[in-house]
């Protein structure tokens, strides 16, 4: 079979099983020779991460990935999602033990150890599982440094002890001193257990913790392993034409519905949220919106006024940020993020008028006034980018330009007015 009949068949959801399966061992050995990795890694590292598809095929391409055991690492130590059996993660040990760590890596691998015992070590920590996999030796300094007196060491160990399967320390950190430790260990447990009746029993008993926090994580990382039953959410609801100049609530609504469609997303709420169908909350008071404008100094913008009068915060407004600010929580971008501020305007080009005021597919991110960022109005929080207003660029009926800010972008998606962007945003994502 040549190498695109091997990738297609491979890729070709429906085709048999077995076929399937036997074409991921061809392409695996075609991967062993792709220099540089390219069209085999990419659909090899898709179906293994497609929730969609077959376990089993997920299984055969989790098994070529051995064949590019450089790069491997950093795929194999992922939690699957759609693994109720922990099939996937059972595999996905079992090759990443076989492999150890690659010849071409070792050099690399001792200077991370030397920088895992040193002040840096944070960093060293966070990246030895994820680039270079299961050795006896990382283990070891893991094993060490999950003692550590910092609490930032013992989440990077956290993290990485939970990635190569030393789950034992783990469950030893569900009784740390500290209660974000022990929330922590909880959570990881949720990605990455596969299905121990011990793993089970330390969670069982972080539902009795005294932080609610640490309850949480449990009785969250519980209904990930499919111990406890997850609320379903009701059926998409459609509403009656809305009165105000904007259709924000049906809109959430089905944003909503899409996004507790994602049971990776959804296990984390309360089943009270998950039942309602709704990931707002009551409208914003005219008080309260009274009191934002005045504490900004100026009237709000239409369309981000009528949305904090439906929902004041909301919990997921895109996939990357899970959560809108409440009205008494938005604040001017630069209270907490000067340092994020400074960096920008330090590099940034000068730009002109019409090239900031680009929207639409013809806008480049990376091309925007920086200097727009000292005034700009933080309405959600840090996840993977934040979202601002910039009451610097406003249209005739008072709008606000609105931003979707990210370093990785790099830059800022801008549109004309905060509906603009949450609608354009929803398409993006949905």
């Amino acid at each position: 079979m040549t190498r695109m009949a091997s990738l297609d068949l491979f890729t070709r959801k429906g085709a048999d099983e077995a076929a399937r399966v036997a074409a991921a061992a061809e392409v695996g050995r075609q991967l062993a020779t792709e220099r540089p990795l390219d069209v085999c890694w990419q659909a090899v590292c898709a179906v293994a991460m497609d929730q969609d598809d077959a376990v089993e095929v997920r299984r055969a391409a989790i098994r070529a990935l051995a064949n590019a055991a450089a790069a491997a690492p950093n795929q194999l130590v992922r939690s699957f999602p759609n693994d109720p059996t922990r099939a996937l993660r059972k595999e996905a040990l079992e090759v990443m033990r076989g492999l150890g760590v690659a010849p071409v890596m070792t050099a690399r691998l001792e200077e991370q150890l030397t920088a895992a015992r040193g002040p840096g070590r944070v960093l060293a920590l966070a990246n030895l599982a994820l680039t270079f996999g299961y050795a006896p030796r990382i283990v070891a300094i893991y094993r060490e440094c999950a003692a550590d007196a910092d609490e930032k060491v013992r989440l990077m160990c956290i993290n990485g002890l939970s990635m190569l399967g030393e789950m034992d320390l783990v469950r030893d950190a569900m009784k740390d001193p500290v209660a974000p430790v022990r929330a922590h260990a909880a959570e990881m447990l949720g990605h990455y257990s596969t299905l121990l009746d011990l793993d089970i029993r330390a969670l069982g008993a972080g539902l009795t913790d005294v932080d609610p926090a640490v309850q949480k994580a449990a009785r969250t990382a519980l209904k990930r392993l499919g111990i406890q039953p997850m609320a379903a959410p009701p059926a998409k609801k459609r509403l009656q034409k809305e009165t105000g100049r904007f259709a924000w609530k049906q809109l959430l609504l089905d944003w909503s519905h899409a996004a507790l469609a994602d049971a990776d997303y959804a296990v984390t709420l309360d089943d009270a949220v998950v039942q309602s169908g709704w990931l707002g909350f009551p409208g914003a008071t005219a008080p309260q919106l009274k009191e934002l404008a005045t504490r900004l100094g100026r009237p709000l913008p239409p369309s981000y006024a009528e949305f904090l009068a439906v929902t004041n915060g909301f919990r997921r407004i895109t996939p990357s940020i899970d959560e809108a600010f409440p009205a008494a929580q938005v604040q001017l971008f630069s209270q907490h993020n000067a340092d994020w501020i400074a960096a920008w305007k330090q590099h940034a080009l000068p730009v002109k008028s019409k090239q900031h005021l680009c929207y639409g597919t013809q806008q480049d991110c990376a091309v925007f006034d920086a200097s727009y960022l000292d005034g700009a109005v933080q309405v959600s929080a840090v996840g993977d980018g934040v979202l601002l207003l910039n009451p610097a660029v406003t249209t005739p009926d008072g709008e606000w330009e609105a931003w979707f800010f990210a370093s990785w972008l790099p830059g800022a998606r801008r549109y004309p007015s905060f509906w603009d962007l949450v609608t354009a945003e929803a398409v993006l994502t949905t």
